[in-house]
């Protein structure tokens, strides 16, 4: 009891339910291409896709409905394995494109351990530009 074979077992079951609950997503990282700063021309930004996959859950209504008012209804969260940025006053932003639908990230995505596995937690809005 309490030894390290116990641990282990626990951490191959997590794995296992995380994997059947993981569902296929995109990623799309920006970055900037032909900005020259000296010469006043800002960068203009591009998208690179990567196929990974996230665990996808909505994030309820009571999320929804709190007070700080910075989730919406139709918002999601995801938890992904590759790090994503925000997007800031000079950065757009890394996208998710789920179920062929691409979102933004509303939030900085929090750091989290799984299983002695690295995961970043985030939300998404729906892109309506």
């Amino acid at each position: 009891m309490g030894n390290t074979t116990d641990f282990q077992e626990v951490d191959k079951a997590a794995d296992e339910v995380r994997s059947a609950m993981e569902e296929p997503i995109i990623i799309k990282k920006a970055s900037a291409v032909g900005a020259v700063p000296a010469s006043g021309l800002a960068p203009s930004w591009t998208y690179t896709s990567y196929a990974s996959s996230a665990v996808v859950e909505d994030i309820g209504i009571e999320k929804a409905n709190s007070n700080d008012n910075v989730y919406a209804v139709g918002d999601l969260q995801f938890m992904v394995r590759m790090k994503l940025q925000e997007p800031s006053a000079s950065y757009p932003g890394d996208r998710i494109v789920y179920e062929a639908v691409e979102y933004r990230l509303v939030q900085k995505p929090m750091t989290e351990y799984l299983s002695g596995r690295l995961y970043w937690t985030c939300v998404g809005r729906r892109v309506t530009d």
